[in-house]
């Protein structure tokens, strides 16, 4: 069943209404009914290709989410963390949030960095999810590593794009997914001759394990599309970015950013967003393979 391309789209059409839903309750059956499956169908055609069934895919989602903002706004109220993720209260919120980490959301905001880490990749390190990319994090200890590292502050106009959804653990069928786009694009004359690839990273790596970290090979686009398939549109607001440029892999992309989240935003009265961060490839990326390429990396910021 993951080869078929119609139940991949059908899929990748529930699967975008959970994520842009993800602060409240759908039923299964308005899902299945979505993809038009029987429910009993539908859920074995979804395990099928995300492996994992439609009630573990939203769970961690939302539990993911959670730990973000967590980590990224501590001063933010837990109760308002539950609802942002989908909990009607703060009881069924912490119960399965210490069910999945072992750790309240209480004592999780309280924890070094450290700790932070090691609890937030528990559930994955005991599954050997984290997969052999080492991801390790930069703080202010690694200041004189990042000295040369040129940063500034930018705003990004909105963009068109249509995309191909992937995840960061296969670099070569990242390389393949933004070769396919590329295709895709150019055919249906969608592009300019000096057409624009970029990459989307939805998920954050700390909190996700690579194989489920969502990732968007992108082509602009100059007009709105309607798609069909594996391939989605979507509309990229203007925002405000810490940008950098950084050469290889997720492994050195993760790091620099790690520092500048950690050590430089502060430093300068800036704090991460919880908005998906752009890589914007400086060769082109249907041709370079993905971890030999240069990158211009956005990560959405706001004043601290």
């Amino acid at each position: 069943m993951k080869n078929n391309p119609d139940n991949a789209e059908r899929i990748n059409k529930v699967v975008r209404t959970m994520e842009q839903a993800i602060d409240r309750d759908l039923p299964l059956d308005e899902l299945a009914s979505l993809a038009c499956f029987s429910p009993f169908h539908f859920q074995r055609v979804f395990k099928d290709i995300m492996g994992e069934t439609p009630k573990q895919f939203i769970k961690r989602l939302r539990l993911e989410e959670a730990a973000r903002i967590i980590a990224f706004n501590p001063r933010e109220k837990i109760l308002e963390v539950a609802i942002k993720t989908g909990y009607q209260s703060l009881e069924a919120f912490s119960r399965a949030f210490k069910d999945y980490y072992g750790i309240s959301p209480d004592n999780l905001r309280k924890s070094s960095e450290i700790d932070y880490i090691k609890i937030v990749q528990g559930p994955y390190l005991e599954k050997g999810l984290i997969g052999e990319t080492k991801l390790e994090v930069a703080t202010s200890n690694h200041k004189p590593e990042f000295e040369n590292l040129k940063i500034d502050i930018v705003k990004r106009a909105a963009q068109k794009c249509v995309y191909l959804k992937t995840t960061l653990d296969s670099t070569h069928l990242i390389s393949g997914s933004f070769k396919r786009i590329k295709q895709w694009s150019q055919v249906r004359g969608l592009v300019a001759n000096d057409i624009k690839l970029f990459g989307v990273v939805v998920d954050y790596p700390v909190f996700t394990p690579l194989d489920k970290c969502r990732f968007h090979v992108c082509a602009e686009v100059y007009k709105p599309v309607i798609t069909v398939g594996l391939v989605s549109y979507q509309e990229i607001s203007s925002a405000r970015y810490a940008q950098f440029e950084i050469e290889g892999g997720i492994s050195e992309i993760f790091k620099a950013a790690s520092f500048i989240v950690h050590s430089w935003l502060p430093e300068n009265g800036y704090k991460i967003k919880l908005e998906p961060v752009i890589l914007v490839p400086q060769t082109d990326a249907a041709i370079t393979p993905f971890s030999g390429n240069l990158y211009r990396v956005y990560l959405p910021v706001e004043p601290e």
